[in-house]
């Protein structure tokens, strides 16, 4: 079992979004590496998109999502602005007010989540047609990350490709990971146990909270 870590003392790194929250997670002999930042993954082309924007007990959740399944959500945020900024991205994609079962199950279950529930949300279906091969790769060996453990970026490597050396790619697709919470990269950190950054407007103390709810029986 790889049990939850506490963050470094000075661990206050925070960055803007989370879109850039795994900016300096990545390792090279066994230190933590910046990694450039582009932008967060491409959306799926000519799909429909349909948003919501609710309140959990951590703050206010943005989601969006065609009819093959999520394309983006927020980390839990301060107030229902600044999560629909994290998402802000499909407000240029094809929108629809048709219903989508889709986001009432995510709704739901992440309300419940964010609650303290023990609830699967790999049963939310994502659509990942617009990533690369190996970014798809990581991000569902991500997704099965058992709740309360936590895995390196060598380990999500060695997953994506079979070359654990090859952690520089592994944390670039967790930097640009449109779905966090449902693709758990807060579960993924530097081999020497440090959580380093994470993003949205709450930053690292999200991050040890999210780990210290889903280590709580």
């Amino acid at each position: 079992m790889h049990p939850v870590v506490a963050p470094r003392p000075n661990g206050e790194d925070r960055y803007p979004c989370h879109l850039s929250h795994h900016a300096q997670d990545v390792e090279k002999d066994g230190q933590p590496q910046p990694i450039p930042l582009n932008r967060i993954s491409p959306m799926p082309n000519n799909t429909p998109i349909s948003t919501t924007t609710f309140p959990t007990p951590l703050g206010w959740i943005a989601i969006a999502a065609n009819n093959r399944g999520i394309v983006r959500t927020s980390l839990p945020e301060p107030t229902p602005q600044s999560a629909d900024e994290a998402i802000a991205d499909t407000t240029n994609a094809s929108s629809t007010d048709s219903p989508n079962p889709v986001l009432t199950q995510a709704e739901d279950l992440l309300t419940r989540y964010c609650n303290g529930e023990d609830v699967d949300l790999d049963d939310i279906p994502i659509d990942d047609t617009a990533w690369t091969p190996y970014t798809q790769r990581a991000r569902a060996a991500c997704r099965t990350i058992p709740r309360g453990q936590t895995r390196t970026y060598a380990w999500l490597a060695q997953e994506a490709s079979g070359n654990p050396n090859s952690a520089r790619a592994a944390g670039r697709a967790m930097a640009t990971n449109p779905i966090p919470i449902i693709i758990p990269c807060h579960r993924v950190i530097a081999s020497n146990g440090n959580l380093q950054g994470f993003g949205g407007t709450i930053g690292l103390p999200l991050k040890q909270k999210l780990l210290q709810l889903e280590a709580t029986p």
